[in-house]
């Protein structure tokens, strides 16, 4: 069981309002039109299915090619990778995603978790922990 599941609305806010700027692509969004609950096993398989806020979907190769360049790019200018090691460790730390819909994925936002959910699906993994955010009514 993970901490985060004890975390009530309130906290799980808190832990998304670091990210809200990076939301709608770095547009940002405001931390108080979501809901936010803790989703331990979300499936990545949505992140593949379903289109992303702009519409756009992305296959499993997709973010498969993403994350191979992010990480060639991250040891051409460092010499290593932290993001490779995603792949062989499985991911604690929680994305964090709003969706416009409940019990929908249609229209998907990463706030923060990108190269976390590259590596998952680049590694064939089936979910992931995300913090995820319903946009109110």
């Amino acid at each position: 069981m993970h901490l985060l599941e004890f975390y009530d609305q309130k906290e799980l806010r808190h832990l998304a309002a670091g990210f809200e700027e990076y939301a709608l692509g770095g547009e940002g969004d405001n931390i108080d039109n979501y809901v936010w609950q803790y989703v331990p096993n979300m499936p990545l398989g949505s992140f593949v299915s379903q289109p992303d806020y702009n519409g756009n979907t992305h296959s499993t190769e997709d973010w498969t090619r993403w994350f191979r360049g992010e990480v060639e790019s991250e040891i051409e200018n460092n010499s290593y990778s932290t993001w490779e090691d995603l792949l062989f460790d499985a991911v604690e730390t929680p994305i964090i995603v709003s969706v416009p819909q409940d019990g929908k994925m249609l229209g998907w936002d990463i706030w923060d978790g990108w190269h976390r959910t590259g590596a998952s699906i680049s590694a064939g993994r089936k979910i992931i922990p995300t913090i995820l955010g319903v946009r109110k009514k």
